[in-house]
């Protein structure tokens, strides 16, 4: 059954490449041995008409198994086109072995199903389950394909996880997914807890929980008041909790953020605090309604998307990781959305799950140069437990998307051997 519908895949592809300005002649589809330090700029025809752009970068060094691997980055925040990718911008690296795939996200949905739509036609491209507009496939160009990985920056391991349990798109087989400080839900996304220089002070990691798989952190919203300017950006209404109760911004209030979804042309805040804001009856015209707004979420945190992803992909994977110093939550000291995810992906009934990569990669890739996490591979993680701990905090000698490296190879490696025992002592393979 699998190869039956890789061919009919396969051959959709094609269609899709002829329909696509190359009726005329088949190309010859001439094999990639290196490609330019820039990578290659790819377009997809898409089923819609619209295509999609990849950017591809082969690796510098020979494949880790017979064939390489392929690894599509998803880009944190609301990013639609990182590509070209510009210098700075969060990458991977391109000399340890594998195929790496930068996809072009829509700009009007927010990551909403055209972008899944997107992320899946470069997933089956990675997967060698369509052809490019020369007609050729990926598994063409390089000869033979290995294990599809996806690796989720921040708020790209949301999209990553959505799009890989959408049942509406037809993917490759999926071996893992690796993300990096992934927000967890509608509040972390929005940024409810605060952050260093802005704190909530109702926020408290201790009142956080999973329960069924949705993570919701008991911050009491009340009183919550509507208000303009102030605090609140591009002079658009926000919403705000009124710490000392006198109905107005003075500097004591707490401003939630909300972000502005271009299809709709409503701002949307947390569920949790639009929700409060409809009991309290200040919900403006200009926001999503509760319905709306979980509507909105439903499609956009991966938490949710679990399930559907680990029945899709079997024997799917996953590394959470992230450091000491969130890079966008920074008022958090217990890691609690790290671990939250980890424990929701685990009640998702993921096989296997690490919070973070075995150190024997990490330390494959930097040596001893820091105090590498070691926890082993489990199923249950607890948030209360405060001996979980995080990595060192990057950029000073690592950068963030080299713990997604290390998360990465661990996770190919695994797929090929199918070792999925706790701890490792060494890498399973020789890391260039």
């Amino acid at each position: 059954m699998i190869a039956w519908h890789t061919g009919v895949m396969r051959w959709i592809g094609l269609i899709f490449g002829l329909l696509g300005g190359c009726a005329d002649k088949h190309t010859e589809c001439e094999p990639w041995t290196d490609s330019p330090s820039s990578g290659r700029i790819i377009n997809l025809p898409s089923p819609e008409g619209t295509g999609v752009q990849v950017q591809i970068f082969l690796s510098t060094e020979p494949p880790r198994g017979e064939y390489p691997a392929t690894v599509v980055f998803v880009q944190g925040g609301w990013h639609t086109d990182p590509d070209p990718l510009t210098q700075g911008e969060p990458s991977l690296r391109t000399d340890l072995g594998h195929t790496v795939v930068y996809a072009w996200l829509p700009k009007h949905d927010r990551r909403g199903a055209d972008s899944r739509r997107a992320l899946g036609t470069a997933i089956q491209y990675a997967g060698g389950l369509i052809a490019d507009a020369d007609t050729c496939t990926l598994e063409d160009r390089l000869g033979g394909l290995g294990p599809v990985v996806l690796a989720g920056f921040s708020n790209g391991g949301n999209l990553a996880w959505a799009t890989a349990g959408d049942p509406s798109l037809d993917l490759p087989h999926i071996s893992g997914i690796a993300t990096f400080e992934t927000p967890p839900s509608s509040q972390f996304i929005t940024m409810d807890p605060g952050t260093q220089e802005r704190r909530n002070k109702r926020f408290d990691e201790a009142l956080c929980a999973v329960p069924e798989g949705a993570i919701d952190c008991a911050i009491d919203y009340t009183p919550i008041i509507a208000t303009t300017g102030g605090s609140c950006s591009d002079d658009a209404e926000c919403l705000a909790i009124d710490n000392n109760g006198n109905g107005s911004i003075n500097g004591d209030e707490f401003v939630l953020g909300a972000l502005n979804d271009t299809e709709s042309g409503l701002r949307v805040s947390s569920l949790q605090a639009t929700e409060a804001a409809e009991r309290a009856g200040v919900l403006p015209e200009s926001f999503m309604t509760s319905a709306e707004a979980s509507d909105f979420w439903s499609q956009r945190v991966g938490a949710r998307l679990l399930q559907r992803a680990a029945d899709r992909h079997k024997d799917l994977a996953a590394i959470v990781t992230g450091t000491e110093r969130d890079h966008m939550q920074t008022a958090l000291t217990q890691h609690v959305h790290t671990v939250a995810q980890a424990e929701a992906i685990a009640q998702g009934g993921i096989g296997f799950i690490r919070l973070h990569p075995d150190s024997a990669y990490l330390e494959a890739l930097h040596g001893d140069l820091l105090q590498w996490q070691d926890l082993p591979a489990a199923t249950t993680f607890d948030l209360r437990d405060m001996s979980i701990g995080a990595e060192p905090e990057e950029n000073q000698h690592i950068r963030a998307t080299e713990y997604l490296d290390a998360a990465v190879l661990e996770i190919i490696d695994r797929s090929r051997t199918q070792d999925w025992s706790e701890n490792l002592s060494e890498p399973l393979s020789v890391i260039p």
